[in-house]
């Protein structure tokens, strides 16, 4: 005679309906993390072609591709700039130097000249040296990385130079009363008024994004694994083959 146990299934729609919300939202995390994947891979091929391609003369009315590689002839305005927050180099604090340069044309490009040391005080400032004569610098194109979760301040700036913790140029121009370019530039190590320069073309490796990606998809798997065990009687017939 077979002791054998029937497969039970006890539906509970409560946790049916909580299961079907978060499963699919897992796996939609999951995918989203392989896209991020690839997209940083293009992201890194894009800037390594860039990188390898010669400098072209500015033209501030062309339109560039992101991480485009340019010359530039002009001056700085050094009179009003801004230190991007929370900057790190080798594990020290600091701030990026976001200045005005101003093209021959008189069109102004705002040029992230790179990092100084900074200080845990509020009240600290750097000491910033910046050429006065006309410069020939180089470095990449890109858009501002301003994060849509900060925003700046609107409103007259009394000290300069300014903190921000983004750059965002709309309210840039609106505190120096100024028209920029759409673009920003980070300026290349070997620029003569470069400071400490050290550009990483992506910040999350495309590798942790699929090790985010299998994270969420274990997530999945493991709501998956306790939904069936929590409703079903699974547990007790994988207790009866062991004990046979």
């Amino acid at each position: 005679m077979s002791n054998s146990i029937k497969f039970v299934f006890d539906f509970n729609w409560r946790l049916s309906l909580c299961v079907l919300a978060v499963f699919p939202a897992l796996i939609s995390l999951s995918l989203w993390q392989v896209d991020r994947a690839k997209e940083k891979v293009q992201l890194k091929k894009n800037w390594q072609l860039q990188q390898a391609a010669e400098p072209a003369e500015f033209d501030p009315s062309a339109e560039y591709s992101d991480n485009r590689r340019v010359l530039l002839t002009g001056t700085y305005l050094s009179d009003a700039y801004w230190l991007k927050e929370n900057q790190f180099h080798n594990s020290v604090l600091g701030y990026h130097v976001i200045m005005p340069f101003q093209l021959e044309s008189g069109a102004v490009i705002i040029v992230n000249r790179g990092w100084v040391r900074g200080s845990a005080s509020r009240d600290f400032m750097p000491v910033v040296k910046t050429p006065m004569a006309k410069q020939n610098i180089s470095g990449v194109l890109t858009f501002p990385t301003d994060s849509k979760l900060i925003e700046e301040v609107v409103g007259d700036v009394k000290i300069w130079p300014h903190k921000i913790l983004e750059v965002d140029l709309s309210v840039m121009s609106s505190q120096i009363d100024g028209v920029f370019h759409a673009k920003i530039l980070r300026i290349d190590a070997d620029s003569p008024s470069a400071l400490i320069v050290r550009w990483r073309p992506i910040n999350i490796s495309p590798a942790k994004h699929y090790g985010y990606a299998v994270q969420w998809f274990l997530l999945a798997m493991a709501l998956l694994i306790l939904y069936v065990f929590a409703s079903t009687n699974i547990s007790q017939i994988l207790k009866g083959k062991k004990k046979r």
